[in-house]
């Protein structure tokens, strides 16, 4: 039996800043950074959006009747309001209640933003330290290998940026604007403070918003935790990500930045235990635009660093991002700490399908990927160094740092240095050469869209500063191999096909059965619409069933298979006679958030036998799915979920196999033509529970009937035992379904379920 698995990050309910958390190291000094775990609900705060024709009274009588009050509103995304829900009333409650009010755009949790992080090593009110090193000039340069690799550090000569060789033309330019939105920037750092971006519009410390942005003394840049113009990092993580953008060089403090002189503008929404918001960050993004857009002094913005990620998808947080690329702003993004594959694994905001969004690998000084480096072929644009990376910090010191985090600005300083370079450039052909310009690497290959990591100059054409015909062509999407989708269904054919800064032609994608050809065209996003940005896409839709084939360039195929779901039944449910599976069988190494897809070696005849699935995807939380392939999230909800195509939930619920000695099972059973196909929870953990559950769902190959059994549901906890905060049911399509209960202790040990066809 052949298996492929999908392993799910895990999940914040948030974002997830990818900063400094301690790792076993010979070197005290060395951080990597490591994501947390979920929460349903971070605070009692919502993101509501509404339809332009909604009303300001019908807006505030909707907040009014929830129990919610604004805290905070958005320019853009435009008609965007946090709100607050009172206590005492129900979070789930007034989500619903918002969805159903037709002057609704949106509504979602303002997911959080944390991370583990260690107390900041210095206090950011000391004095500064004098000059290190003695009067030398960059007396510390020779640590930055990512910069200048010799192999001094024990890697590999030239794995680096050939920074040198770029500086020998250019070393940075004091009208380009990188904004760095983290924890804030050290801008008393001596090798930072003559490269902070000073507004030209406010007089420091006078108490008076000057240049009437809304902000007081905004003098660097904005704390959108405080609501004010002191960004001042008390954390250290946003101070290092600026000084390897942008730390002064030619001095006698410590290091340099990849621009030796630049402006940089701190935007600080991650506090000092490196915790922050949805709300936080779209405030940074917001501000930063209005000072791109403004009328008087309009800032020259090329960029913004992100070296924060993770959460459920946030449509709130994709229409900033997406405001920014209309105002033609970069956004640089980590790849995120896991070790994941993106292509597979939903890791924002470095995966929101945005034309302005860079998504960063990181690599080691032997050109290794980083150990604990996300990747993916389809979604991670470039590597760049990553690991034992020296920057400035809090006070006047510097420390190595590891992580996606330091990958990212290592991309942003350059992008800043292709402007400086060459001011016509526009985004998306900055973006195309940092992409083209990159050295070929072996541990990329595969694992980014590029294959390359960043190269600033080199020889044979290669380097986004000498970039001479070098082309990056490779399927985008579909991400996966292998898809299942219904009859009607529209999925997004695209590939990027580029050569140095600009596009390289429309891509042909032959078409089996029929033997003809997809034409993928340009998608016109390009600042000149006839040039467009190198990314050619077609829309498809599954108008018939079947089996479909589409073989992109060097034999890339994907095969999608289409049913019909007006041949799917519903079922109807009743007590069955407890008998319980017992085998051995397959583990499926579930941990929190993961799923599975795997074969089966009998077709499942599910919502009736005109219907027949050789695969079936096994989530972590409870709850598996013979039609979607993306997770099923840890929230459970109401059947029938419009999220989802198909599900068939013995416990849908926020569980963790890898919290216990637990894991999930698949395995055949009996003989041909009567052979069963048996999933099995086998002793898993609840999120709140110290005990686990056992459980299984029975397919047979002789019907379409379904089984659930039960051996085991007290988690040990009151709130949750017996499905208590669970899901139990069957949904065939989006708007069929039987549920057994919701948040309801339905169940108990010793017993079964059986689902049939109604007939």
């Amino acid at each position: 039996m052949s298996c492929f698995y999908k392993a799910i990050a895990i999940l914040t309910m948030g974002l997830t800043v990818l900063g400094q958390q301690s790792i076993a190291s010979e070197n005290e000094h060395k951080k990597t950074e490591l994501s947390t775990k979920k929460k349903k609900y971070y605070n009692r705060r919502l993101l509501v959006r509404y339809k332009e024709s909604a009303a300001i009274n019908e807006i505030n009588e909707a907040h009014f009747s929830v129990g919610a009050y604004v805290i905070k509103s958005f320019d853009l995304p435009e008609n965007l309001d946090v709100v607050e829900v009172a206590k005492g009333i129900s979070l789930d409650s007034a989500q619903e209640f918002y969805r159903e009010d037709p002057n609704v755009l949106y509504v979602e949790p303002d997911y959080p933003l944390h991370a583990y992080m260690e107390p900041p090593p210095v206090d950011p009110a000391a004095p500064p330290a004098p000059p290190s090193g003695g009067g030398a000039i960059d007396p510390r340069l020779s640590e930055q290998w990512g910069l200048d690799n010799k192999g001094q550090t024990g890697g590999t000569a030239d794995i680096d940026i050939n920074a040198t060789e770029m500086w020998d033309s250019i070393t940075g330019d004091q009208n380009i604007v990188i904004a760095v939105i983290d924890t804030g920037v050290n801008d008393k750092h001596p090798d930072l403070e003559k490269n902070m971006w000073t507004n030209p519009g406010e007089i420091p410390a006078n108490g008076i918003d000057d240049d009437s942005n809304g902000v007081i003394d905004d003098v660097h840049g904005f704390n959108a935790i405080a609501n004010n113009g002191n960004p001042m990092d008390d954390h250290g993580h946003g101070s290092h990500c600026a000084g390897i953008i942008a730390a002064e060089g030619q001095n006698k403090h410590g290091g340099r930045g990849v621009m030796q002189k630049a402006q940089i503008i701190a935007c600080k929404f991650l506090s000092a235990e490196g915790a922050g918001s949805t709300s936080g960050a779209i405030a940074c993004l917001d501000y930063l635009r209005n000072l791109k857009t403004r009328a008087l002094n309009p800032v020259n913005l090329i960029a913004t660093s992100n070296s924060w990620g993770g959460g459920p998808s946030s449509q709130a947080l994709s229409d900033a991002i997406k405001a920014h690329q209309d105002e033609g702003i970069l956004f640089i993004a980590a790849a995120s700490n896991e070790g994941f594959d993106n292509d597979i694994v939903d890791t924002y905001p470095a995966d929101y399908p945005l034309a302005n969004i860079v998504s960063v690998a990181a690599i080691d000084h032997k050109g290794e990927k980083a150990w604990f480096s996300n990747y993916g072929k389809r979604t991670v644009h470039v590597g760049a160094p990553g690991v034992d990376i020296l920057s400035t910090v809090l006070g006047s010191d510097y420390d190595k740092y590891s992580g996606t985090s330091m990958a990212t600005p290592f991309v942003s300083g350059l992008a800043g240095m292709l402007k400086a370079y060459d001011t016509d450039l526009n985004y998306l052909q900055i973006k195309n050469l940092l992409m083209t310009g990159g050295a070929p690497l072996a541990s990329m290959e595969g694992k980014t869209i590029s294959g390359r990591y960043i190269r600033a100059i080199d020889v044979n054409g290669r380097g986004s500063l000498s970039c001479k015909n070098q082309i990056v062509s490779g399927r985008l999407s579909p991400s996966v191999d292998r898809m299942l989708i219904p009859v009607g269904r529209t999925i997004t054919l695209s590939a990027i096909n580029i050569n140095c800064a600009e596009p390289n032609g429309d891509i042909l994608v032959p078409f089996l059965p029929s033997g003809t050809a997809v034409k993928l065209g340009d998608n016109g996003l390009g600042i000149d619409s006839a040039n467009g940005d190198g990314m050619y896409s077609k829309e498809w839709t599954a108008e018939t069933p079947g089996r479909f084939q589409f073989i992109f360039p060097k034999d890339d195929r994907v095969t999608v298979n289409v049913y019909d779901p007006a041949q799917m039944k519903a079922y109807s449910h009743s007590e069955a006679v407890f008998n319980y599976r017992y085998f051995q069988g397959t583990a499926m190494n579930a941990g929190d958030d993961t799923e599975a897809t795997v074969d089966i070696p009998f077709p499942i005849m599910f919502g009736g036998p005109a219907n027949k699935f050789d695969a079936i995807t096994i989530g972590s939380n409870g709850a598996a799915s013979l039609t979607n392939s993306d997770p099923i999230d840890l929230n459970n909800a109401v059947l029938p979920a419009e999220k989802y195509i198909s599900i068939i939930a013995p416990l849908w619920d926020d569980l963790n196999p890898a919290a216990n000695d637990g894991d999930v099972y698949y395995d055949t059973i009996g003989s041909a033509p009567h052979r069963e196909f048996v999933v099995e929870w086998r002793n898993v953990r609840h999120y709140n529970s110290q005990e686990g559950a056992t459980f299984q769902i029975v397919f047979f190959e002789d019907s379409s009937d379904i089984l659930f059994n039960y051996l085991d549901v007290d988690f040990a906890n009151q709130s949750i035992n017996n499905g208590a905060s669970a899901t139990v049911g069957i949904q065939t399509v989006p708007d069929q379904s039987v549920m057994v209960s919701y948040d309801s202790p339905v169940l108990a040990n010793n017993k079964a379920i059986k689902f049939s066809i109604t007939q």
